[in-house]
């Protein structure tokens, strides 16, 4: 397993306050000792669909939100193999079928289905990646102007894929920026819940009738504790779309009674200023949801049901914020829409299969529900691996035995639909991103690549034949093997080998990981465009910028200010501080990257006048990252409790429900397993030694 000797070499320049040796890294023993613990994991993260995988891709979710802000919408886009006819009728072609679709039933469409998984894999990647191009990212700008995305392939338990998308719009508007008005005018734009008139568009009626609609039944995975159904259907009408916002802490406490007090009267529950208690704002919607379903038959507005209830829509606006409990859009709803989940027309009528779309509020509705929700089909399985090395380290395996040992449980517990495992044989897109990532390593001592293990012991051998003959002084600590040059080259020796051009003088690492790509020899052109191309110095290879795509997101270790400040200030200094030296990062009358930070000033621009070195770090970091604080904190909760079923049900509620079901069905299974051997599956850890009779 390649990976596994890869990750075997990664390592730092320094361990445990000694420099890092040739001599070190070729005995086993020792290297036992310097690797990285962490990597008994992180060596399946270039196996895609592994946990390890999609962990470094939600670093990068976070890595694009930092970068480019909250994403505008979150979208889902389902398949659906028997709503598609040309898939079946593809399968049958190639089979030499010759029956009409229409006359088959539906276990003979399953049979077709199941004969073939690979051509409704390959179809389902076409289609997104065409509807993406020719419709979403289109000059029609269906969701608005498109600047960037990203969007992963998820599978359920047992079926079909569908994806996961966060979009940036040019100049959306963002909540609490910009007036609720302002946005709620945004999101009616391109979201809705409307059920078509047969006479204004009958194919897309029968498009929303048919896909975007909740069963009035609710299945088994609708009911959770009591409740009639998780995913909140059928939800209340609107006269307009508006933003709830839940009651703050002081209201909270004025406006919910003590449940043990017999005593208290509801008539003399305090209100909070805004005007009506949680108690009564409950009251208020069950008397409405009492007048829904008396008149369930009548064809009744929205308007007229308000004032057969005796609320208007304001006091319904605030008894939902009363009884909320996280920023929540509300869209306009009439009666007979209380089933539908909303959609984009344009896009539904193209993608022409289930879909949702949301509109992004806030850094901790992005983080904790919708990043959660994409990352949260291999959260168990990563637990599972984590056991796995814990157990590997408390058996005192070395490094490359508890990596084997950590790739045997993966083999041997995932579970893959067809599809998914026709994903990843002929190698479809599990992601996309709009640009290239790039890894920045910051810090004391990052982590950097050695040469391979071959090429170490042939300079070790190589410095040890070119010894002279004459005796090296018992008191002589010198070894050749110091001299020998473990690292390959990095981005950062790079960029303090940029050229010698006002272009490059005050530019920051982080502003030429992003601009520039290091180019591979095979890469180097005949003739070199001096306006894109560049010649780094002392032999470092050429950087070209990125013109034909935007400029990259930068991804780096990050440090936190309360717990380790000292690394914290090194990091931003390294990252949008200019230099060419790492004394310039802190130069030697300064005690501190922090004291460098906050009192030092240097030279900037070519100009006489110094210039605070916080004012060029805060000025280059602004252009880096777009939120912060409130990022940190979103993060923070998910690390607490990654977990969100409930607000995954307002997610994509027609997706997750479908997911509930396959999940309660292997539950409920009756088939007993029968021990039977497990073919193609490598067993990692077996010898190839002869076992002892």
């Amino acid at each position: 397993m390649s990976n596994v000797q890869i990750s075997l070499r990664k390592g730092s320049v320094f361990s445990n306050g000694k420099k890092v040796t040739s001599k070190m890294l070729c005995d086993k023993d020792t290297l036992h000792g310097l690797f990285r613990k962490d990597e008994a994991i992180k060596f399946m993260k270039p196996v895609r669909g592994t946990p390890p995988y999609w962990q470094a891709e939600q670093k990068i979710f976070f890595a694009m939100i930092r970068q480019l802000g909250i994403p505008t919408f979150f979208a889902s886009f389902s398949s659906a193999d028997f709503r598609w006819k040309e898939i079946i009728e593809t399968i049958m072609k190639q089979q030499g079928d010759i029956r009409n679709f229409d006359e088959l039933t539906w276990d003979e469409k399953c049979k077709v289905l199941c004969s073939n998984p690979v051509t409704p894999a390959r179809m389902f990647d076409r289609r997104f990646k065409r509807f993406l191009k020719d419709v979403i990212m289109s000059d029609a700008q269906p969701i608005g102007h498109v600047i960037d995305y990203f969007y992963r392939v998820e599978f359920q338990q047992r079926g079909s894929p569908h994806t996961h998308c966060l979009f940036w719009i040019e100049d959306a508007p963002k909540f609490n920026e910009d007036e609720d008005d302002t946005v709620t005018e945004f999101v009616d734009k391109y979201i809705t819940c409307k059920l078509p008139l047969e006479t204004e568009d009958s194919e897309l009626k029968d498009i929303v009738t048919t896909v975007q609609q909740h069963s009035k039944t609710h299945s088994k995975s609708c009911r959770k504790k009591g409740t009639v159904c998780r995913f909140n259907f059928p939800r209340p009408p609107s006269e307009k779309t508006f933003i709830s916002r839940p009651p703050k802490d002081d209201e909270e406490e004025c406006s919910v009674a003590d449940d043990t007090d017999e005593d208290v009267d509801d008539d003399v529950v305090e209100k909070p200023k805004s005007g009506i208690s949680s108690l009564d704002a409950k009251k208020i919607l069950e008397s409405l949801w009492a007048v829904i379903k008396d008149c369930e038959k009548e064809n009744l507005t929205t308007t007229e049901l308000f004032i057969r209830a005796g609320v208007s829509q304001e006091d319904f606006q605030e008894c939902f914020r009363s009884v909320t409990y996280r920023n929540t859009v509300v869209l306009k709803r009439n009666k007979d829409e209380m089933f539908i989940n909303q959609y984009n027309p344009h896009l539904l009528k193209a993608w022409d299969a289930n879909m949702d779309i949301q509109y992004i509020l806030d850094a901790y509705s992005c983080v904790v529900y919708i990043i959660s929700y994409i990352s949260k089909s291999e959260r168990e399985l990563g637990l599972l691996l984590q056991q796995t090395k814990n157990e590997a380290a408390d058996g005192n395996l070395d490094a490359q035995q508890t990596m084997k040992q950590v790739g045997t449980a993966y083999f041997h517990f995932r579970e893959l639909s067809a599809q998914e495992a026709v994903f990843r044989v002929i190698g479809l897109s599990l992601k996309e991103c709009s640009r290239k990532v790039e890894f920045i390593p910051v810090g004391e001592n990052p982590c950097k690549m050695s040469i391979p293990l071959k090429e170490l012991l042939t300079k070790s051998k190589s410095a040890k034949t070119k010894k002279t003959s004459k005796e090296i002084d018992d008191d002589d600590d010198t070894d050749d093997d110091d001299d020998i040059e473990l690292w390959m080259k990095s981005i950062t020796d790079r960029y303090k080998s940029r050229p010698e051009l006002e272009l490059f003088n005050q530019m920051c690492l982080a502003s030429f990981c992003s601009e520039f790509s290091v180019l591979a020899e095979t890469q180097i052109p005949n003739k070199i465009n001096e306006d894109t191309t560049f010649k780094l110095k002392n032999d470092m290879g050429y950087i070209r910028k990125r013109t034909r795509t935007q400029p990259a997101i930068i991804k780096y270790a990050r440090f936190s200010i309360e717990t380790s400040p000292e690394q914290y200030y090194q990091s931003i200094l390294q990252l949008y501080l200019p230099y060419r030296l790492e004394e310039q990062l802190k130069p030697p009358q300064f005690l501190t990257y922090e004291l460098f930070f906050k009192s030092g000033m240097v030279r900037y621009n070519q100009k006489e006048v110094l210039v605070k070195v916080e004012q060029i770090v805060n000025t280059n970091m602004s252009n880096f990252v777009k939120s912060g604080k409130e990022l940190e904190a979103a993060e923070k909760k998910l690390e607490e409790n990654d977990y969100q079923e409930d607000a995954w049900a307002d997610l994509c509620p027609e997706t997750e429900s479908e997911r509930r079901q396959c999940t309660e069905a292997d539950k409920s299974s009756t088939v007993i397993e029968v021990d039977s051997p497990e073919f193609g599956i490598p067993d990692l850890n077996k010898s190839n030694k002869p076992e002892n009779s």
